[in-house]
Order: C-alpha cells, then structure tokens, then sequence
C-alpha cells in the first residue's frame, strides 16, 4: 500500500464510514516503503508524498476526530549490488522519513522510528543474514516481523507508562459489546508450519487440523 493509493484510489466516504464504524482510540500509519520504490522510479517526488500523506491524515482524523495518529517510518529498504553478493540500504528511505516527520510534526501525530529502532541503514542485511527477511529482498518473514512487531509494540508501551497524564485527565468512552462470530484461524502466527489451523466452533483439539 501506499499513501497515494489510500488517497487516489479508494472513495472517500467509505473509507471515512468504515473508519468511523470502528471508532479508533489510536490509528497508525506505517507507510513508505512503496514511497521509497516510487522516488527510486521517478513516479512520486517529496511534495506529492507529502500531499498524499496529510490527506490521508485529514481523512483519518476527520472519521475519527477522538482518535490520536501515530506514523510509522518503514523498514530498511534495499537493493543488491551488481553482483548481488551485497545488499545495500536505499538512500530515498532518508526522504521518506523526512517526509513522514515533517507530516507528523505539522499534523500533532506521534512519530515512530522504524527504520532506526530496527537498526538503521544495513539492518535489512543482517535480518537476510538471520534467516528473516524473504527471498523477494523486501518482506520480512515471520521471524523478521515478530522481531519488528516486538520493537514497535515495546516502544508504543514504554512512551504510554512514561507519558505523564494531563492535568485535566483523558476521556474515556466507554465501548458497546459487540457478538463477535467464533474466528476461521486462530493465532497470529505459526511458527511450526507457517500455516492456520482451522477451528471449527464446537470442535474438540483432536478435530482441530491444520488448513
């Protein structure tokens, strides 16, 4: 996905009424790695991505307008020298993540380093090296995106318990309870075979296979 893509290619009030349908308390933006790509190609400069970026910003505060916005910088992105022994950190990640803060900063959202908390500039190589980073030299694996998945979740943690609370408190709305439908997969991931178990409601652990 990409943020011109949010922008341009869905309708706006559908994407507003299903946004406001799930009422957030926090919507994150964790985009730019196809923006990295884009600027690389020559069919997306910084001013566009900006652009798309805030609009995509206003179009999430205005179906959520309680909701606090947080942006996400990408993952390293890479390229393999000629070779392709050597894997090597674009250098259009560096206008992306200007872009993003820039965003961030203008439009009151938090802003979460990604790229740096991972590593920074060659950590996409040593993920490759770890077995964590798929064939395609873009996507993490499982592994790659527990180990992203656990940056970001202990960072989002930490700043909530050391943010100070305001001195006028912080509203709390209190939530319907919803009939959630017994799921089709369970888990987030499958680390023995990389694939979903099919739970069928009712159905004892003898019944429960794997897909």
């Amino acid at each position: 996905a990409s943020a011109g893509l949010y922008v341009e290619g869905t309708d706006p009030d559908i994407f507003g009424r299903q946004v406001a349908l799930r009422d957030p308390s926090l919507f994150v933006a964790m985009l730019g790695g196809n923006e990295v790509l884009s600027l690389n190609y020559g069919t997306l400069d910084t001013k566009r991505f900006d652009a798309y970026l805030t609009e995509l910003v206003h179009r999430l505060k205005a179906a959520a307008p309680n909701a606090s916005c947080l942006l996400v910088a990408p993952i390293d992105a890479v390229k393999a020298t000629a070779a392709g022994e050597e894997l090597q950190t674009r250098p259009e990640i560096y206008d992306v993540m200007k872009v993003q803060r820039a965003v961030a900063k203008r439009e009151g959202c938090a802003y979460f380093d990604l790229f740096d908390a991972m590593g920074g500039a060659g950590a996409l190589a040593r993920f490759k090296d770890k077995g964590m980073l798929s064939d395609d030299l873009v996507h993490p694996t499982w592994k790659g995106g527990d180990v992203l998945g656990q940056l970001f979740a202990d960072a989002l943690l930490d700043a909530y318990v050391k943010t100070p609370a305001p001195d006028d408190g912080v509203a709390v709305a209190r939530r319907k309870n919803a009939r959630v439908r017994a799921p089709v997969f369970a888990g987030l991931m499958f680390p023995a075979e990389e694939r979903p178990v099919v739970v069928v409601k009712g159905a004892s652990d003898a019944q429960k296979k794997p897909a």
